[in-house]
């Protein structure tokens, strides 16, 4: 595709609306189009030495999805009926656990180590995804959501539409894998490709979203990433990350030989995956953009995030968007998504994605990490244009990092909340996306928080999160 162009979103349309629309596209869309799309799938070369074949004749079987109205009703065996609905899953899989929903062990490598705690994969993350899914679609879950949390939802994020959850757990719970495996017209929306549902069911080929994913791609997609080196000696500092690695894992910044002593125990100790390596960049701005990138060439631009420079060098795993800075952000951003998105479209991958990039000190721009799924921080910027009309609010910050919790139950963080945005309406506004009650008086939250100022929701925050009191959390 020669062009794409940028639409900002509506602050009113929801997930599955965006998906639905990109499924009902691709269903008019000429057959032809759609072996143009398989031709391009052939023709990437492999991308990891467990050979992802991308030769292989199943790439002919495509899955163009259907309307509601055109597909089948689809009877189950469990009793459950879900109306030819697709079905969203943001669930991701690993290959270092075994206690997720999906394990991903040939094909699609997953490199997770060391895995996050069980409730990081099936309810911290997924379910903060969850909240903007809209009713147009279903949204599996591994568990029952945590009571009380959809009545937080209707009352603090502006246009909320109550999701259409189907659930694992009980004895009328919805078997995902069973069913995928049962129904080729089943349609699945996978946060990452699941080598445990069939391909035919997949939205998007799971080669194609798998190979998008990888950090070694990223040269292809764009003139303004880091400069890549086939090994770690002949430039130091560079840096190397683990090509399909998740929440900042597996990168290492090679400085002198202990470094890559370190480096390569650690590549040792998990498998041997596959890396790449680039330049050592000195960042001085660490910025992202969210969008969806449709079949058609339309990229829906949901907003910029920023993460702040500590005080000892680091980075806030905290997201911060200001309203009166998106339109100057979307401007600065655009050339490098417009990059990724036509490199996406000639891949035969479309949906939700983001792009870290960061800036040098001249004002450089480098994309430096491509996620083709829903980012964490999409929720937050999709509430926000409601937030920021409803209250008069301007900065927002997104919390999704684990190691952060209330210190207290789930039902008194939800009365807090609850009693804290009714007092303090037009100064500031709490938004709870995941809750999980670890322990009693501990509990794990996502949260996006508005107000004023940058210190005003940092003041926020103070009153809702102590960090590191349990440990084990995941950025």
């Amino acid at each position: 595709m020669e062009t794409v162009t940028c639409e900002v979103y509506d602050g009113k349309t929801k997930l599955g609306d965006l998906l639905q629309s990109g499924l009902l596209y691709q269903k008019n869309s000429t057959v032809s189009n759609a072996r143009n799309e398989v031709k391009s799938l052939l023709s990437m070369p492999p991308t990891t030495k467990n050979d992802l074949v991308m030769q292989s004749p199943n790439l002919e079987v495509v899955s163009l999805g259907t309307d509601q109205e055109s597909r089948p009703r689809l009877e189950y065996d469990d009793g459950f009926n879900p109306l030819g609905l697709p079905v969203m899953v943001f669930e991701s899989p690993s290959t270092s656990s075994n206690s997720t929903s999906f394990k991903n062990g040939s094909r699609y490598l997953v490199h997770d180590y060391p895995p996050a705690p069980a409730q990081y994969w099936s309810v911290m993350r997924p379910i903060r995804y969850a909240a903007l899914a809209g009713d147009s679609v279903l949204v599996w879950t591994k568990n029952s959501l945590p009571t009380g949390l959809i009545e937080h939802w209707e009352e603090a994020i502006p246009g909320f539409v109550k999701p259409n959850f189907i659930c694992d757990e009980g004895d009328n719970g919805f078997d995902l894998l069973k069913q995928a495996n049962a129904n080729p017209d089943l349609v699945v929306h996978c946060y990452l490709p699941l080598e445990q549902i069939p391909e035919q069911n997949h939205v998007v080929h799971p080669s194609a979203h798998y190979y998008v994913a990888g950090k070694n791609a990223i040269p292809e997609m764009t003139a303004h990433s880091p400069k890549h080196y086939a090994d770690t000696k002949a430039v130091r500092p560079c840096v190397v990350k683990v090509t399909h690695a998740m929440g900042s894992l597996g990168i290492f910044v090679i400085r002198d030989d202990d470094d890559e002593k370190e480096l390569l125990n650690f590549l040792e100790k998990t498998g041997q995956p596959d890396i790449a390596v680039t330049e050592f960049i000195e960042i001085e701005r660490n910025l992202a953009c969210h969008f969806f990138v449709h079949p058609s060439g339309e990229v829906v631009w949901f907003g910029y995030s920023e993460n702040e420079k500590l005080a000892g060098g680091g980075w806030s795993s905290d997201s911060r968007f200001e309203n009166d800075k998106q339109t100057e952000m979307r401007e600065l951003l655009w050339p490098y998504t417009m990059d990724v998105a036509k490199y996406f479209l000639s891949k035969g991958f479309w949906g939700f994605a983001g792009i870290d990039v960061l800036f040098d000190g001249a004002g450089v721009g480098y994309v430096v990490d491509v996620n083709p799924r829903v980012t964490g921080s999409m929720p937050a910027l999709m509430a926000s244009p409601g937030v920021f009309e409803r209250f008069g609010l301007r900065v927002g910050k997104f919390r999704k990092s684990t190691r952060f919790y209330f210190c207290g139950s789930k039902d008194e963080l939800l009365a807090f909340v609850k009693r804290w945005n009714a007092v303090h309406k037009g100064k500031g506004h709490v938004v709870l996306y995941s809750v999980y009650e670890k322990e009693p008086g501990c509990t794990q939250l996502n949260m996006g928080v508005w107000a004023n100022s940058v210190e005003e929701v940092d003041t926020i925050f103070s009153l809702f999160c102590a960090e590191d009191r349990m440990g084990g959390g995941r950025a």
